[in-house]
């Protein structure tokens, strides 16, 4: 990732780099940290990096089973909703008769 300012000069980040298959960061209020998903492709926990020292810090430590595909945070930055996939679906085909 890289970032610019208003005036379209470069800002110096951190070294950021997404897992493969995180689609999304998000930024805490303030501006200053940023929180992202880290892991395998199948088992990610949200990360927050402070962008002025790079500082990082795991947020979450959920069960292997446990799959994060997206998130969102709230505008306060005090509540986050996380989209779980699960592979327990089943899929039906009825062929109905036609009328």
């Amino acid at each position: 990732m890289k970032a610019v300012t208003a005036q379209a000069a470069p800002h110096p980040l951190p070294a950021l780099t997404l897992t493969r298959g995180a689609r999304r960061v998000a930024f805490l209020p303030g501006g200053r940290t940023l929180v992202l998903l880290r892991g395998e492709i199948q088992h990610k926990n949200l990360w927050l990096i402070d962008l002025e020292t790079g500082a990082e810090r795991q947020l979450t430590n959920l069960a292997p089973e446990f799959d994060i595909q997206d998130f969102d945070i709230s505008l306060d930055g005090r509540e986050v909703v996380i989209e779980r996939g699960q592979e327990r679906s089943n899929v039906v085909l009825l062929d109905l008769p036609q009328q």
